[in-house]
């Protein structure tokens, strides 16, 4: 005769195993990536691999311009990115908005992938359609660190910019004036213009010290 435990016991076992069939059914089967770019997305290096095997090439662009680099830095797969770079992807190669994988490292915040494609040797001073470096992506509170890591690196900003070119008027024409007030804002002293010169060199030139 069965007792109330083993009744409990067996009533248990039933709803856990139609609870596990439901959850099997409901869950939909993952389809595997329909091309290059989407397992770049997935982080599915092995998928790449096969996609590489048979028509793509390391550098080929989406309808969007990217790359699989460019994919790999929007959504945080290190792994991708280290595997393109390794396998001779352009760590410059302009998407449709001319943005650099590196751009795109700054737009989405992802710290770790800039420093990668820096040591890479990236284009830090590579712009898009709109004239913006990455730098100039690098904007909010959200993005101080990337900000300050860029700035750190060597990358200059559309004001960083401007603001260097107009310390060299300000030295040639002998305003000193003008030269403090760059100097406060924070424009290196040591910048060279296209020329070679600094803003020292070209104010002594024009006999202004």
């Amino acid at each position: 005769m069965r007792t109330l435990h083993s009744i409990l016991a067996a009533a248990a076992l039933a709803v856990a195993g139609f609870e596990a069939t439901v959850q099997a059914q409901e869950k939909p089967e993952e389809k595997p990536p329909a091309n290059i770019w989407q397992a770049a997305e997935k982080g599915d290096i092995e998928a790449i691999k096969g996609f590489l095997a048979k028509d793509n090439k390391i550098d080929d662009q989406n309808k969007d311009g990217y790359s699989i680099l460019h994919i790999a830095v929007r959504s945080g797969q290190a792994a991708v990115a280290e595997f393109a770079l390794a396998n001779g992807a352009d760590i410059n190669l302009r998407s449709n908005s001319k943005k650099t994988p590196l751009h795109y490292t700054a737009q989405y915040n992802q710290l770790a992938l800039a420093k990668l494609l820096v040591a890479a040797k990236a284009d830090l001073a590579a712009k898009d359609k709109k004239g913006r470096t990455a730098l100039d992506l690098a904007t909010g509170e959200a993005k101080l660190e990337m900000a300050q890591y860029l700035r750190d690196a060597g990358v200059m900003s559309k004001n960083d910019e401007a603001a260097a070119e107009s310390i060299f008027v300000a030295a040639k024409i002998g305003s000193i004036d003008a030269i403090k007030k760059h100097l406060e804002a924070g424009v290196d002293v040591n910048a060279k213009n296209k020329g070679g010169y600094t803003a020292l060199h070209l104010a002594a030139k024009k006999g202004h010290v």
